[in-house]
């Protein structure tokens, strides 16, 4: 199979994952348009924490602090949290879907007509595919917190945050490995360091979700327990999809980090090394992990709610 070939098959797979992607974002709409029971239940508000004030009981322990006279412990004391806004998930869903479907029609048509895929491509690298990422994987992240409990507007903001700058390391690792010449002592550093940038963004990224995710099943298992039981009623408790999303995302984040473990390892060994497999890799990655999210999210916000009274 020589190259133009295999760049042909990539266009298809572009085209293919264009129409998928399109097609998602319109199957979410119509479930949404046709049970309009659930609406209520799709926006979650997102919160700040606010101080109380001087007039708050015990906010200023004024025992000396280390014998200095005229000093005190200053406990700020917080009262109820404020609302902010509201974020519409399954409208997050379908954002997702389509500005993802718009970056597979531009590689598809070749950056429209310019050659700017192909042209990326030959240096091996798509330099496209971390700004489509930096936006969709953090819509991505957003959803997945506020499916987790998260509700702070900061630590939102901190986890999308962290999500951009993941794929801007992607971005940094490919700009130096672009090329086929051997890749020189500077820019193996650059890949080492950016690649170890971007997975301790990974581990801090799940790890403050897991960790929310976890507090939140101890709190329901242990607030709920028992709780209905004897009026027959099911007991409370983290849904499944729920447990799906959280689960299949921090694998799926993950898999993105090993197919360029892979294209690091292949061109750091100096042998010729294929970028188009890696770019077939990231076009079925992308697709599977935001249809992994929006079913999880059809079935646990609008299927299983949609005979809910409005």
């Amino acid at each position: 199979m020589t190259n133009h070939e295999t760049f042909e098959n990539l266009v298809k797979s572009n085209k293919t994952a264009a129409a998928a992607h399109f097609l998602c974002a319109l199957t979410v709409i119509v479930l949404y348009m046709v049970w309009k029971n659930t609406h209520p239940y799709l926006s979650t508000e997102v919160f700040r924490s606010t101080i109380a004030g001087p007039d708050t009981p015990d906010t200023c322990n004024t025992n000396p602090v280390n014998g200095e006279p005229n000093q005190c412990n200053v406990n700020v004391g917080l009262t109820k949290p404020v609302y902010m806004f509201k974020v519409n998930i399954i409208f997050g869903a379908v954002s997702f879907f389509v500005i993802t479907a718009f970056a597979h029609a531009f590689y598809a048509t070749d950056g429209f007509g310019s050659k700017a895929y192909s042209n990326a491509l030959a240096q091996g690298w798509n330099p496209y595919r971390w700004f489509e990422y930096a936006t969709t994987a953090s819509i991505m992240t957003l959803i997945t917190g506020l499916v987790d409990g998260i509700r702070d507007v900061q630590t939102i903001l901190i986890l999308t945050a962290i999500t951009a700058a993941m794929q801007f390391c992607g971005y940094s690792v490919e700009s130096q490995l672009r090329g086929h010449a051997k890749v020189n002592l500077m820019a193996r550093d650059s890949v080492i360091s950016s690649t170890a940038v971007g997975w301790i963004l990974y581990v801090t990224l799940w790890a403050s979700i897991l960790a929310a995710f976890a507090y939140a099943v101890h709190d329901v298992n242990t607030k709920y327990e028992g709780h209905f039981e004897s009026d027959g009623v099911t007991p409370i408790k983290v849904p499944a999809f729920v447990w799906f999303i959280i689960i299949s995302q921090a694998i799926y984040y993950a898999l993105f980090g090993f197919v360029q473990f892979n294209h690091i390892r292949g061109r750091l060994s100096g042998k010729p090394f294929d970028y188009l497999k890696t770019e077939k890799a990231y076009i079925g990655l992308s697709f599977t992990s935001k249809l992994s999210l929006a079913a999880g999210l059809s079935y646990g916000l609008l299927f299983r709610t949609k005979d809910c009274p409005a």
